[in-house]
C-alpha cells in the first residue's frame, strides 16, 4: 500500500506493509487459547461445602487461631518442593491436623481452608490430602487423616 504526502511542495511516498498471514494465524490461535483459559477458569469456581461443626461452636476454646495451620497446609500442599525440610513440614502439618483435640477442631479447620483455597484449586482439602503423593511411613498417617475426614462426613 502506497501513499503519497505533499508538504511544502515534496512529494513523500510511505509504503506500509501488511502484516503476513502467519501472523494473523498466530494471534488468532493466542487469543483462543486466552479465552479459553479464562472460560475454564471461571468454570472451574466452585462454592465449597461447609460442613456442619459436630460439637457446634463450643468444642472449639475460646482463644485458639486456627490461621497458623490453615496457612501451613496451604503452604504444604500448594508446595512442589522434595527437600527433607519440606517433608519434615508435611509430616508435622499434617500430624498438627490430626491431633486436634475436638472434631469440631478438625472441621473448622476443612470449612475455613475450603473457604480460602478452594476457589483457585477447585479440590477440597479432603481431596487434595487423598492425591498427596506421600510415600514411606507417612502413608499411614494420609489414611488416618481421610479415615478421620470420613467419620466426619467430610467430602
Amino acid at each position: 500500500m502506497k501513499r503519497q504526502i505533499s508538504q511544502a511542495g515534496q512529494t513523500i511516498v510511505v509504503t506500509a506493509r501488511r502484516a503476513p498471514r502467519w501472523f494473523w494465524y498466530i494471534v488468532a490461535g493466542i487469543a483462543i487459547i486466552l479465552i479459553i483459559y479464562y472460560y475454564g477458569k471461571r468454570k472451574g469456581k466452585a462454592d465449597p461445602i461447609e460442613i456442619e461443626l459436630p460439637g457446634g461452636t463450643s468444642d472449639i476454646p475460646t482463644g485458639w487461631n486456627p490461621n497458623p495451620l490453615i496457612e501451613d497446609l496451604h503452604d504444604v500442599l500448594d508446595s512442589t518442593t522434595f527437600s527433607p525440610t519440606a517433608w519434615n513440614k508435611r509430616e508435622e502439618t499434617f500430624t498438627e491436623l490430626l491431633n486436634l483435640a475436638t472434631d469440631s477442631m478438625f472441621v473448622f479447620i476443612n470449612n475455613e481452608y475450603n473457604k480460602r483455597y478452594q476457589g483457585e484449586m477447585t479440590r477440597s482439602l479432603k481431596e487434595q490430602i487423598r492425591r498427596e503423593g506421600m510415600l514411606g511411613f507417612w502413608a499411614g498417617l494420609k489414611d488416618k487423616l481421610i479415615e478421620r475426614m470420613d467419620k466426619l462426613n467430610i467430602v
